[in-house]
């Protein structure tokens, strides 16, 4: 007989593609039975005379994720695409043993919940530069119970993420047959936390520049890269 820690994984893609474009969709489903130590006999004998009668390994979890992508192309030399992930998990656990005039239980039950979605445009902007336009936002929330003969307890935690940027690069010069090349950004990001303990949030904002340089020492090229970046916080 099955002694737990068993698995199920389902999961399938279905998508759609034409001239200008393309979306992928995605769903997988897991499930994960629980492995108790004490059942699959791998628990030994306790000195203090304590009994474990439940110990989940691991958890029993059940998860849900769903994921899509897409390129669209609306025009010559311009492209929108996106991409979004959305999971869903639930995992429980059970601990227990008896001592000489007591029993202890303790069930803990995790949820958690995590997203996020991109959605950016590329274009060409003619003599070979490029501009990247791009929005991002996700998050993750968690809501923890632990149930015991004490009490009942329950915590909430929760991170979020926005951030824009904007990235051009392209060609600056030549020097001689090798062009010197250049990418520069900006970008804006802000970062949000929740704990029982802690809460707040912050904005970022930077700017970035690279060059790349090619130099012909007659016996072959070398590249020489040179980058910088600014970041400004508001928390500091």
């Amino acid at each position: 007989a099955a002694k737990g820690g068993e698995r199920i994984d389902i999961s399938h893609a279905a998508g759609l593609k034409s001239d200008r474009g393309g979306i992928v969709v995605a769903y997988d489903f897991t499930r994960d039975w629980h492995f108790d130590t004490v059942r699959a006999g791998l628990t030994g004998p306790s000195p203090f005379d304590i009994k474990l009668t439940r110990f989940d390994a691991r958890p029993a979890n059940t998860r849900h994720a769903f994921y899509s992508s897409g390129r669209y192309r609306i025009g010559d030399g311009i492209e929108l695409y996106g991409d979004g992930l959305y999971t869903t998990e639930s995992k429980q656990t059970r601990l227990a043993y008896t001592g000489p005039g007591f029993d202890f239980s303790r069930n803990t039950g995790i949820k958690s919940r995590q997203y996020s979605a991109v959605l950016g445009l590329k274009a060409d902007l003619g003599a070979s530069w490029r501009l990247d336009v791009s929005a991002n936002h996700g998050g993750v929330r968690t809501r923890e119970r632990i149930d015991d003969l004490l009490s009942t307890r329950r915590l909430r935690r929760s991170a979020r993420l926005t951030e824009v940027s904007a990235v051009l690069d392209g060609p600056l010069f030549a020097i001689g047959s090798h062009e010197v090349k250049g990418a520069f950004g900006a970008e804006y990001r802000n970062e949000a936390i929740r704990t029982p303990r802690e809460r707040g949030s912050r904005n970022i904002y930077s700017a970035f520049g690279e060059l790349s340089i090619p130099l012909d020492l007659g016996i072959g090229t070398v590249e020489l890269s040179a980058a910088g970046r600014y970041d400004r916080y508001s928390d500091f």
